[in-house]
């Protein structure tokens, strides 16, 4: 079964700048700046360059730059994998599956998908 096959969803690919760090800081504020690479509605994919903080497991939060009003969505979640971008020295991908928010945001985060939705 490929990758494809497995997902539950559809998965879209963006470009959007985002912010991600640990969900339960010690409190130095170690935030990674991140792109989101693709996204469906339980999950998504970060880009980082440079050496990231995160590793499997972790629980994170992550505040999405949108072209909404607000400005950002945010979201949090467990970082499912971790692994080195192919073909790059110095990037990173990142499996992020969304879990743990309130109803009000994942109402912005299925509007924000909304607007892919070529349907």
């Amino acid at each position: 079964m490929t990758e494809e096959e497995r997902r539950t969803s559809r998965r879209i690919s963006v470009f959007l700048p985002g912010e991600s760090g640990l969900l339960h800081s010690t409190g130095k504020d170690e935030s990674e700046q991140v792109l989101i690479d693709n996204v469906a509605s339980s999950g998504l994919k970060l880009r980082t360059s440079g050496q990231t903080n995160l590793k499997e497991a972790d629980q994170v939060y992550l505040r999405v730059n949108t072209t909404e009003p607000e400005g950002f969505v945010n979201l949090q979640g467990e970082v499912r994998w971790v692994t080195p971008r192919q073909g790059s020295e110095n990037e990173w991908e990142i499996g992020v599956r969304l879990t743990g928010m309130d109803f009000e945001d994942w109402d912005a985060w299925y509007e924000m998908l909304g607007w892919h939705d070529d349907a």
